[in-house]
């Protein structure tokens, strides 16, 4: 084999995308993988290795924008354990709904069953998230969290376990009210989310930097 510019820009280029994050190093990837192909057409060294390091860096980028390799290591259970105690919120006011808009008594023990299982695992989320390390970020974070978000979420699952409609009235405050407050701070909470999942390079995840 020979050495030739196709070759050796494709090995280039794919070592540089190891250092690369979001669709800027997906580019530089797939460039190294086409420069790859024409140099291995002619039989140019280092074709193999830029094709190989590039294809590399493309699986994992496109992988991490897929969210099924987390962005950052640090914080990481943090900040899954917040997502599963929203996500489970959204579960949860969806089984209300059903609940609420069931005719038949089957439906109506079939979506309470529903409803109270999506509340459990919201609260089991939110019990394993350490809210207090908002708190620096987010002022008064924790206190919401407990008293309207976990508090709310406990009353709804008293109301609908004992079917006491005082109980579910004052969970669906609580929780309308944290919805209000998370609102309001919105653009904190996705400062601080994009602080915490930082996109990182191939290289970073590798060395852990």
């Amino acid at each position: 084999m020979k050495f030739g510019i196709f070759g050796v820009l494709s090995a280039g280029i794919g070592i540089t995308s190891v250092f690369l994050t979001g669709l800027l190093g997906i580019f530089v990837a797939v460039v190294a993988v086409a420069a790859g192909i024409f140099g291995n057409r002619k039989r140019e060294r280092f074709s193999l290795f830029g094709i190989i390091i590039a294809g590399i860096v493309l699986i994992f980028l496109n992988l991490q924008s897929m969210g099924l390799i987390p962005s950052s290591v640090k914080n990481a259970d943090l900040m899954r354990a917040y997502t599963n105690a929203i996500h489970g919120s959204v579960k949860v006011f969806k089984a209300v709904k059903e609940v609420t808009t069931a005719t038949t008594q089957g439906e109506k023990l079939k979506t309470r069953k529903k409803l109270l299982q999506a509340i459990d695992e919201s609260l089991e989320a939110a019990k394993k998230f350490e809210a207090t390390r908002f708190d620096p970020f987010i002022p008064g974070f924790s206190r919401h969290f407990r008293d309207e978000f976990i508090e709310g979420m406990t009353r709804l699952k008293i109301g609908y376990t004992q079917s006491d409609k005082v109980e579910k009235i004052k969970g669906a405050a609580l929780l309308d009210k944290w919805g209000r407050w998370s609102r309001e701070n919105r653009d904190k909470l996705v400062e601080l989310w994009h602080k915490w999942h930082p996109r990182q390079s191939l290289f970073k995840t590798l060395t852990g930097e």
